[in-house]
């Protein structure tokens, strides 16, 4: 039995043995660095590390130590890579192993092998971006260039992670300028890959090879310790590693640049948190032209077929402060349609992005001209416990409603605000913050029947009189909308009215217009002026 720093196996007369680094960084710095083998004069190939799982970038490292040293499967020892004990706790560390060429080493060049912590997490762009910051200021500093040979991902045929290794990917897209012609896509341990190779096609992320490592595992259902094993003791693969170190060869280096293009202004850390969190809540569901829509992916965490109510959520639950508004009105008054302004604008979604949310998919069959349209049914709670800034230190609730009836049917608004305040029980919520009543802006007149449901919804819904009631314009034009006039008539405490046109929102606004040279002009000028109000609406809400 051989104790090396906590492993003590054997296996038919193998033995482990740590490779003799020398640990040549300090503790508590960003990069630690260890070292095998006096300096020399021979080039350098820089080999960058990405991954979500520690212990398959674990395995191929070892792989790297056992080709380089020449270790035979006939051997009875293996050679395995201890990590300095100082920095296990930190998971930002990034490990440098420097392995100098010696004398029992055929390849031409010293090997500086990098591994990086796991990025491309949701909420993490700031912290990943500090982390490459790091690298290159630690290549420049102590190796006098920021020239890399060789990125690679470690994945497996499992697709769960596939959401980080896309950002990862976009975040380095920033950093090199040829990013595809040095990227390597390394799977460990995998049986079948071909589900990987669709999901890498359908992200667009680039690389130039793609090496499957054969550990000899044939099931998913394996322990930790039982994969190390196998992997290091019976299967060890030379063929895929010297495949491996002969692309690395003939690979031309690329220069790591994110600094450069920080201080151009070319590197935007609110956007790039922005598209982390629209990838990784949303799913493409349809196009119309050159515009793309996606769902967002939203988990229902209570649905009640008897009271009509549903609660659905995106992101994990925190103890953010949460702020929720109300959206009542009419049938056909628009409020699936600002509904859908709203989430698209505190999702931070621009005019130039080629592509809007969806809540639900009723906008896209309207857009569609599907005849067989269906109506909000179910009182629904959308629950946002995470978004991108300037909304991302609060989580938003929306509640949005079925269409009001008139006074006749009493029984149906009855049910209905049964269900509001079943649901926001549900909710945990003891009162909304907005009440806002949605009216399309020409609405001159209320209708008598009406009336007496406004009134009875804010009497039941108003429980300690501190909820703002805000009346909420559609298809508003630069007049004053004559449903403010007919609203406040109702006698109710409005504090404020807002006024929307959403009809540049699902509308493929980059498609060019021959005929009408105003066409790109008005959209914009459309979409500015409704960002505008939902902006104003949405501080309201906040305040």
């Amino acid at each position: 039995m051989v104790g090396v720093h906590g492993y003590g196996y054997t296996e038919g007369g193998l033995s482990l043995r740590p490779v003799p680094m020398i640990l040549c960084s300090v503790p508590g710095q960003p990069v630690c660095q260890q070292t095998l083998g006096p300096s020399n004069h021979l080039p350098n190939k820089v080999i960058l590390l990405f991954g979500h799982d520690q212990s398959r970038k674990g395995l191929f490292k070892d792989d790297l130590m056992n080709y380089l040293f020449d270790v035979q499967r006939c051997d009875t020892h293996r050679l395995i890579l201890i990590d300095d004990d100082s920095t296990e706790s930190d998971p930002d560390v990034i490990r440098v192993y420097v392995v100098n060429k010696m004398e029992r080493q055929n390849l031409p060049f010293n090997i500086i092998l990098i591994d990086l912590p796991s990025l491309g997490s949701v909420g993490e762009a700031e912290r990943d971006m500090r982390i490459m910051h790091n690298l290159e200021e630690f290549l420049q500093h102590n190796f006098g260039t920021t020239m890399v040979d060789s990125v690679n991902f470690v994945a497996s045929s499992c697709t769960d992670q596939l959401h980080t290794l896309d950002n990862t990917y976009r975040l380095l897209s920033l950093c090199f300028s040829e990013l595809e012609s040095i990227t390597q896509i390394l799977v460990i341990d995998s049986t079948s890959y071909m589900p990987l190779l669709n999901s890498l096609k359908e992200c667009n992320i680039k690389y130039r090879n793609f090496f499957v490592f054969d550990s000899g595992i044939s099931s998913n259902d394996v322990s930790d310790e039982e994969r190390f094993l196998v992997s290091i003791f019976q299967y060890f693969d030379y063929h895929g590693v010297d495949d491996f170190f002969q692309e690395l060869t003939e690979m031309s280096p690329q220069t790591m640049s994110l600094l450069r293009h920080v201080k151009e202004g070319r590197v935007d850390v609110g956007d790039m948190s922005r598209l982390r969190i629209l990838h990784r809540f949303s799913e493409t569901i349809g196009t119309i032209g050159d515009l793309s829509f996606r769902q967002v992916a939203m988990e229902s965490e209570y649905r009640d077929e008897v009271t009509k109510t549903e609660l659905l959520t995106v992101g994990e639950t925190n103890n953010k402060s949460a702020k929720t508004m109300l959206l009542v009105g009419n049938g056909s008054s628009g409020k699936t349609t600002l509904l859908t302004a709203i989430v698209n604008h505190i999702f931070g979604i621009n005019y130039q992005d080629k592509f809007r949310l969806l809540v639900d998919g009723d906008p896209l069959c309207r857009l569609r001209k599907d005849q067989n349209l269906k109506k909000t049914k179910f009182t629904t709670a959308y629950t946002f416990n995470i978004l991108p800034s300037p909304y991302d230190r609060h989580k938003i609730i929306i509640f949005d409603t079925p269409g009001l009836k008139s006074a006749e049917d009493q029984s149906y608004n009855k049910s209905l605000i049964t269900s509001l305040t079943s649901l926001r029980r549900q909710c945990g919520i003891a009162q909304f913050d907005v009440i806002a009543y949605v009216a399309p802006a020409g609405m001159a007149k209320i209708q008598d029947s009406y009336r007496a449901v406004y009134k009875q919804l804010y009497s039941l819904m108003v429980d300690e009189g501190s909820e703002k009631l805000i009346i909420l314009a559609t298809q508003s034009d630069a007049k004053r909308p004559p449903v403010v006039t007919a609203m406040r008539n109702l006698g109710l405490p409005f504090v404020k009215s807002f006024k929307f046109n959403s009809h540049t929102l699902l509308t493929d606004v980059h498609l060019c217009d021959e005929i009408d040279p105003t066409h790109h002009t008005l959209c914009q000028l459309y979409w500015k002026i409704e960002q505008h109000s939902l902006s104003s609406f949405c501080s309201e809400l906040l305040s």
